[in-house]
């Protein structure tokens, strides 16, 4: 089978995992929770060398490694749904670093890589998320791309990739002018400092699924947005929006009255060196003991 077909393949595969899900095409999805919806056995551990497990069983188990950015955790579980749903069988995906990155073609491998980029960022919800936001892919600036990499969950160049590659939707020159800006830049400028965890982007056209966070993470919202200070602390105001420090975990929201918007906002304990360590289903039980 060639690349061709087996993209295809993987194409509706991630159609029929949504559909059985009964996800709308047109919006963003957590893959962590889309992964229990289908009975899967999700959890994080700090595994140095790993990428990412699926072993299927009753219930099948996917295992990622907590110490990977939180967009790349979200692919590798795609990746791993991928395997699931298509029948691969145990897997075991490690990191690969230098030479050994260049490995054999493997067609599983590839298919469930594009299994993962058509499920958490379908094209209609693209081109839809970019229309709302009146992002023309020709003229995207790198905080565009933030913060529509932001809403799908992924990382700032898988968004390009896919963008430029899959849904040849933006121009390869374009594509090389955003690679070229690194993400812990675009955090940069938009909190004016360095930003020890990750900083979320989110705004008014964000629906379909909570705004998740880890403690100490930053989020970027509109300003005169609501919060509860429970969970969240002001972290001041500048030309891209407000921000707030996610202090605690637990599950709370925010909501803009004047642009009538809302949305929940989930907060995962990070432990020191990664993020949040267990099984998928508590990652934001509140601390009870303060």
């Amino acid at each position: 089978m060639n690349i061709v077909d087996l993209a295809r393949g993987a194409l509706a595969a991630a159609t029929r995992t949504r559909l059985k899900a009964s996800l709308n095409a047109r919006e963003s999805v957590c893959v962590f929770d889309l992964a229990q919806r289908l009975n899967i056995d999700l959890r994080f551990e700090a595994l140095p060398s790993l990428e990412g497990m699926y072993s299927p069983g009753d219930p099948p188990i996917i295992v990622l490694s907590a110490l990977r950015p939180t967009g790349r955790q979200r692919m590798n579980c795609a990746h791993e749904l991928g395997h699931h749903v298509m029948g691969h069988g145990t897997r075991l995906d490690q990191l690969l670093a230098g030479r050994a990155a260049q490995r054999r073609f493997d067609p599983d491998e590839f298919a469930a890589d594009c299994f993962a980029e058509y499920l958490l960022m379908p094209k209609l919800a693209i081109l839809l998320a970019l229309s709302e936001r009146g992002i023309k892919p020709e003229a995207m600036e790198p905080i565009d791309a933030f913060r529509v990499s932001s809403y799908f969950g992924v990382g700032y160049r898988a968004l390009i990739h896919h963008l430029e590659v899959n849904l040849q939707t933006l121009p390869p020159d374009r594509a090389r002018t955003l690679r070229g800006v690194a993400p812990k830049v675009i955090r940069h400028d938009v909190a004016g400092r360095w930003v020890d965890g990750e900083l979320l982007a989110a705004d008014s056209c964000w629906h379909g699924r909570a705004i998740d966070l880890h403690t100490g993470d930053l989020l970027l919202l509109p300003i005169g947005t609501d919060f509860d200070e429970f969970c969240l602390r002001d972290a001041g105001t500048n030309s891209f929006g407000q921000l707030l420090l996610a202090e605690a975990p637990g599950i709370t929201r925010v909501e803009h009255i004047e642009c009538g918007w809302s949305s929940y906002v989930r907060i995962a304990r990070r432990t020191p060196g990664g993020g949040y360590i267990g099984r998928s289903v508590y990652r934001h039980e509140p601390d009870i003991y303060g």
